[in-house]
C-alpha cells in the first residue's frame, strides 16, 4: 500500500484556516485505494480469516506482536487476566498490525508498571474492538492503552453495539500517556505519550461507531497525557467517546494541542484544575479544531471547558461546525483559559485567536470567567465570529465574550452569525468587571448583548464592565 502524507501546517495540521480539510490532509491519515479499507487505512469490516488467532484466557504470559499481520485476540472464558498485549517494532523493520479484539478483560497488577496494551518502540497499530465489551486497566503510573513514543500512529476503532472501557492507573491517562515521574526525556520508551491517537472512521455508514469510555487516574487525562506528559495530535472522526479525569485532568502540567474533532458524540470532563478538552493543571490549551460532531466539554474547578487548565494561556481555537456545549469550572471560561490566582500572575497569561465560523455553540464561564475568552484575571485578544449560532454568557464577573474578571477584552470582531452574549458584572461583549473593552468591531449578523443591572457603576452591553 502506498502512503502519501501531506503535512499542511505545524505537526498534525488538521487546520487550514477558515475551511474544512479532507482527512487525507491530516498527518497519520492517508488516502487508501486498497480494497476493503477506508481513507485512514482501516478495515471496513471484520476479516473472514485472520493470520493468527489467540485465546488470551489460555495464555500465561504477555502476547507480543512484531509484524504487520492480522490478529484476532479473544477470550473463551469469562475471566480477567493480568498479562498485557505488546506491539513491538523490531529494530530494522516498520510494522503496522491490525489487531481485532473480541471481549477481553485485562487488569494489570498495581505494582507491575505495565499497561494493558502497549505500543512500543515506534510501532504503528490499528486496534479494533468488536463483539463483546472489553475492559482494560493499567497499573499505577501506566495507561490502559499506552503508546510509548511520539512517532507513528495508533488507530482505535470500536464496532457499533460494543463498548471499550479503559481505566488508567495512578497519574496515568485512560488512553495515551503514562506518568513521567523520573525523567524529562520526551521519547524514552518506558513512558507513554498521548501523541498521534486517532479514533473512529470517517467512512459513511461505517460499522465502527461504538463507544469508548476512558478514565484517567489522578492527574491523568481520560484521553491524552499522564502527569507531566503532553498530549497532541488527537483526532476523533466518529463513534461515541466519553473521556474524563478524576483530578488535575487532561494530564497535570500537560499541554493539550492539535486536538481535532470531525464527527461523533464526545463528552469530556476535566478533573479539578484541568480543562474538559485541552490543557491539564498548568497546561496550555492550543490549536484545537472542531469541524463537526456533538461535543460537551466541562472544565474542572479553575479550568476552561475547552482551552487551558489553571494558570495557563489558550490560543488558536477554531470552531467550524458541530454542536458544542462548553462550561468552565469556577473561574474558568467556557471556551478560552482557566483562571489565575492574582493579577500579577496574569501578566504573562492570555487568550488569543479564537474563531467561530459555523456550528451551534453554547459557552458558559463560571464565576469570574468569560463565556468565550479569559478566565479570572485573564485578558482576551482577537476573538472572531463570522458565522454560526453563538450563545455565550458569564455567570458573574467575566464578559459574555471577552476578558475575564478584571481583564480587558479587545480586538473582538463579529461579521456574521446569530450571537447572544450576556454577563453579570462584565460587559456583554468587551471587558470583565472593573476592566475595559477596546477595539470591538460589529459589521454583520444578528447580535444581542446584555449586562447585569445595579452593579455599582453599571457595565455596558458593548465595552467595559462595572467598576
Amino acid at each position: 500500500m502506498k502512503r502519501g502524507k501531506r503535512i499542511l501546517t505545524i505537526l498534525l495540521t488538521l487546520c487550514v484556516a477558515f475551511m474544512m480539510m479532507p482527512l487525507a490532509g491530516i498527518e497519520g491519515m492517508t488516502a487508501y485505494a486498497a480494497a476493503g479499507k477506508g481513507a485512514e487505512g482501516e478495515y471496513l469490516d471484520i476479516p473472514n480469516k485472520f493470520d493468527k488467532e489467540i485465546d488470551i484466557s489460555k495464555v500465561s504470559g504477555d502476547i507480543v506482536i512484531k509484524d504487520s499481520k492480522t490478529y484476532r485476540i479473544y477470550s473463551s472464558e469469562k475471566k480477567t487476566v493480568n498479562h498485557k498485549i505488546k506491539i513491538q517494532k523490531p529494530t530494522l523493520k516498520n510494522i503496522e498490525p491490525h489487531v481485532f479484539i473480541d471481549g477481553i478483560s485485562i487488569a494489570m497488577d498495581a505494582g507491575s508498571k505495565c499497561p494493558a496494551i502497549e505500543i512500543n518502540n515506534k510501532a504503528s497499530a490499528y486496534l479494533y474492538f468488536y463483539g463483546g465489551n472489553s475492559d482494560l486497566r493499567g497499573a499505577d503510573y501506566r495507561a490502559a492503552i499506552q503508546k510509548n513514543r511520539s512517532e507513528n500512529n495508533l488507530h482505535i476503532l470500536v464496532a457499533g453495539g460494543t463498548k471499550l472501557f479503559c481505566s488508567g492507573g495512578l497519574y496515568a491517562a485512560g488512553i495515551g500517556g503514562s506518568a513521567d515521574r523520573n525523567t524529562n526525556w520526551y521519547n524514552i520508551d518506558m513512558y507513554g505519550h498521548g501523541v498521534r491517537l486517532y479514533f473512529g472512521s470517517s467512512e459513511k455508514n461505517t460499522k465502527w461507531n461504538g463507544e469508548i469510555r476512558a478514565t484517567g487516574g489522578k492527574n491523568g487525562a481520560g484521553i491524552g497525557g499522564g502527569q507531566l506528559v503532553r498530549a497532541d495530535t488527537i483526532t476523533i472522526t466518529g463513534g461515541t467517546v466519553n473521556a474524563k479525569s478524576t483530578y488535575g485532568g487532561a494530564g497535570r502540567y500537560g499541554t493539550g494541542e492539535y486536538i481535532h474533532f470531525m464527527s461523533g458524540t464526545i463528552t469530556a470532563k476535566g478533573g479539578d484544575y484541568g480543562a474538559g478538552i485541552g490543557g491539564g493543571r498548568r497546561g496550555n490549551g492550543n490549536l484545537i479544531r472542531i469541524y463537526g460532531g456533538d461535543i460537551t466539554a466541562t472544565g474542572g474547578g479553575f479550568a476552561a471547558g475547552i482551552g487551558s487548565g489553571f494558570t495557563q494561556s489558550a490560543k488558536d481555537i477554531r470552531l467550524y461546525g458541530g454542536t458544542v456545549t462548553a462550561k468552565g469550572g469556577s473561574g474558568g471560561a467556557g471556551i478560552g483559559s482557566g483562571s489565575v490566582n492574582t493579577e500579577e500572575e496574569a501578566k504573562n497569561i492570555s487568550v488569543s485567536d479564537i474563531e467561530i465560523s459555523g456550528g451551534n455553540v453554547t459557552a458558559e464561564g463560571r464565576t469570574s470567567g468569560a463565556g468565550i475568552g479569559g478566565g479570572q484575571f485573564v485578558r482576551a485578544d482577537n476573538i472572531t465570529i463570522t458565522e454560526g449560532t453563538v450563545n455565550a454568557k458569564s455567570t458573574y464577573g467575566g464578559a459574555g465574550i471577552g476578558g475575564g474578571s478584571d481583564a480587558i477584552g479587545q480586538n473582538i470582531k463579529i461579521s456574521g452569525g446569530d450571537v447572544y452574549a450576556k454577563s453579570y458584572g462584565g460587559a456583554g461583549i468587551g471587558g470583565g468587571i472593573e476592566a475595559m473593552g477596546d477595539k470591538i468591531y460589529l459589521s454583520g449578523g444578528h447580535i444581542k448583548a446584555e449586562c447585569g443591572k445595579n452593579l455599582g457603576n453599571s457595565p455596558v452591553a458593548f465595552g467595559s464592565g462595572a467598576n
